[in-house]
């Protein structure tokens, strides 16, 4: 086996101890799908306590760096503004959101900036107003 296979390998099983880690110590609060070993469907991680937020679940930032919407901070916050959006027009109800408080939330992005981190936000934001009594933004 080449030393660069080897190495490869290496990294790939400290990532995945240390995502166990974090799972199993319950600090994580986003982790990246790549990290994350065996089965990582949004059935198989939520069974582990684990939300898919990708473009693949209703989490996802439908925003894609592009010309069009911008770099990678342009499309977070352009996610922020359309969920607040969502959460205001009741579209979002505070309920579905303040479900996820409390989980970690898996992306491809992490530990880049990502829009994991607006919602993980919004959603400890809703557990919030839920415990104190407001049911609507």
């Amino acid at each position: 086996m080449s030393r660069t296979a080897r190495s490869t390998r290496e990294c790939r099983a400290r990532s995945h101890a240390h995502a166990l880690f974090h799972l199993q110590a319950g600090g994580a609060r986003i982790l990246n799908l790549r990290h994350i070993p065996g089965d990582t469907s949004p059935e198989a991680l939520l069974e582990r306590g684990i939300v898919r937020v990708d473009r693949t679940t209703p989490w996802g930032n439908p925003f894609r760096i592009s010309s069009r919407y911008g770099n990678r901070d342009d499309v977070i916050e352009r996610y922020r503004h359309d969920l607040w959006r969502r959460i205001r027009s009741g579209a979002l109800p505070l309920d579905e959101l303040a479900a996820i408080a409390d989980m970690p939330l898996a992306c491809w992005c992490h530990p880049k900036p990502c829009h994991a981190t607006v919602l993980a936000r919004a959603a400890r934001w809703a557990a919030e107003q839920l415990e104190d009594g407001c049911e609507t933004a």
